[in-house]
């Protein structure tokens, strides 16, 4: 078994050449445990870099791209589930709406923010985007889709796609970050009848300085179709999820 063991840690270390400029060896028998670590830690990178191949969308992706302040017209969101994230360079806000007649605001991203998610949890149609800035920003409006694994790994906030968990598991999560940050993890469970629950795995404010893991546990619901990652931290701190 550890043989085999070697031969498939070579194996995935070799899939991608521009992923891993050096290949790992590695002897599981004389081996430390941060010898072991490192080897894991490229395998759950390079789960999670294949797993964002696997993703299944269906619906329209909006990207907004430009700078300054802007107002722009005629969106529509059909998606049950909408992921929105920004990023910007100075502090931003932005104001959708929405064509219910008397278009009031439906939603704000906040100053001071420089990497946000969140979930739209309906279909809307925005009659109008308002944008108040004075520097570079990007906004995303996409559907969330479904992906085969719950790996994955980026920088900043981010919104997974829906994936299913199926007996228990233990998810690992890793923040790294230079300097101070602060973070936070959710897991957002989408229930049969539409609605998303909400899990605080790394709660509100968690400080994060070098590296540190948290082991979470995901127990299927029988009332639950799928899962969603919620990852909310500046751009400068890096995660993954394994």
């Amino acid at each position: 078994m550890k043989k085999l063991f070697c031969l498939v840690l070579v194996g995935l270390l070799f899939i991608s050449p521009v992923a891993f400029a050096d290949t790992i060896t590695i002897d599981l028998d004389a081996a430390s445990i941060e010898e072991l670590e490192t080897a894991k830690d490229a395998i759950d990178a390079r789960i999670a870099e294949l797993s964002e191949n696997d993703t299944v969308v269906d619906g329209e992706t909006i990207t907004l791209t430009g700078s300054g302040t802007k107002i722009l017209e005629g969106f529509e969101i059909d998606a049950p589930l909408t992921k929105f994230m920004a990023s910007c360079t100075e502090d931003t806000k932005i104001t959708w709406y929405t064509d219910d007649g008397d278009s009031t605001t439906y939603g704000e991203y906040g100053e001071s923010q420089k990497s946000y998610s969140t979930i739209i949890e309906f279909p809307i149609t925005i009659t109008t985007v308002m944008i108040e800035s004075q520097g570079e920003w990007q906004f995303t409006f996409s559907p969330v889709g479904t992906m085969a694994s719950p790996c994955c790994t980026g920088t900043g906030s981010f919104i997974s796609d829906g994936f299913q968990v199926s007996p228990p598991h233990i998810a690992h999560i890793t923040l790294t970050c230079d300097t101070y940050a602060f973070c936070s993890v959710y897991l957002r469970p989408i229930r049969k009848d539409g609605t998303l629950g909400f899990e605080e795995v790394i709660p509100w404010g968690t400080r994060v300085h070098g590296t540190t893991t948290y082991d979470v546990i995901i127990k299927p619901e029988k009332d639950v179709v799928s899962y969603i990652w919620k990852v909310s931290c500046p751009p400068n701190v890096s995660w993954t999820i394994s």
